[in-house]
């Protein structure tokens, strides 16, 4: 009788253990899935801003000139704007929508002496959102005065 009653209270014992570390191994799945989740995000904002800090950078060097500036993303300009596809490892794709993951699109004012360029970096799902005012994963507005000049694309 004596053996059964410890045989009992170690068999509660172990469900209440069992129990207890599954629930722990559940919590720290959901911690490193949500981890995960928020270091890609932040990886592609990252990626976003070094980006658009890039295209803003050839928009000053060519003087503030969208057609150079397009040409030297392999590109033209449509419109006032251009488009520059990226894939999801931020290599840039020459051929438009093909397995695009990101996108830049950069709008162009050369209408005075003070050129501007509006450049937005989006997932390629949000692209159309971009044109109802949608700011996407990063926006960044760049101005260049100057009486042209600028590298050759």
């Amino acid at each position: 009788m004596k053996n059964s009653s410890k045989s009992g209270l170690f068999l509660i014992e172990m469900i209440i253990a069992i129990a207890f570390f599954s629930l722990a191994a559940a919590i720290c799945t959901g911690l490193f899935v949500s981890a995960r989740v928020i270091s890609r995000d932040t990886y592609a904002a990252n990626m976003a801003t070094l980006t658009a800090q890039s295209v803003a950078e050839v928009f000053k060097a060519t003087g503030g000139s969208g057609e150079k500036t397009a040409a030297y993303f392999s590109t033209s300009v449509n419109g006032g704007e251009f488009i520059i596809a990226f894939d999801n490892d931020w290599a840039i794709i020459e051929e438009a929508y093909t397995d695009v993951g990101y996108v830049v699109r950069v709008t162009i004012d050369e209408s005075s002496a003070l050129k501007q360029a509006k450049i937005d970096v989006a997932r390629r799902s949000d692209l159309n959102k971009l044109y109802n005012g949608y700011m996407g994963i990063f926006s960044l507005e760049v101005k260049y005065y100057g009486g042209g000049g600028g590298i050759e694309a």
